[in-house]
């Protein structure tokens, strides 16, 4: 069932607007523009099947996020938010056989969060 969109003074003076309302969480003041980007990422990734956990103490600790599909495991890695090379992320191919060594690796890659993020979102289809 299709809403009809609300007439435009039962709105007040407000306007509407079409955008991403910025979630709370992923920006403060004293974050920078990378890591604000590389949050919103975070928050995607989650959106679309990863599961991520921290994999050191402390809440700047590396992250490890892994998502299952029927024909791929997807597996990232964040180190660091600006750090070049501080993430890597592999995707293998699943197999119903048990293959010695582990699943094959259909990709890899390696780079800053962003970098990282962004492949693994919009290139490497679930």
């Amino acid at each position: 069932m299709k809403r009809a969109a609300p007439d435009a003074s039962a709105l007040g003076s407000q306007p509407v607007t079409n955008h991403i309302a910025l979630d709370p969480r992923a920006m403060t003041k004293s974050d920078n523009p990378e890591l604000a980007a590389a949050k919103r990422l975070l928050d995607i990734a989650k959106s679309r099947g990863f599961a991520f956990e921290r994999i050191a103490p402390g809440p700047d600790g590396p992250l490890r996020g892994v998502r299952e599909t029927l024909q791929f495991r997807d597996e990232v890695y964040l180190g660091g938010c600006g750090a070049p090379d501080s993430c890597s992320a592999t995707r293998r191919r699943r197999s119903s056989l048990i293959v010695p060594g582990g699943l094959p690796v259909a990709q890899q890659l390696r780079g800053d969060a962003l970098t990282v993020l962004h492949t693994v979102l919009w290139d490497w289809t679930a």
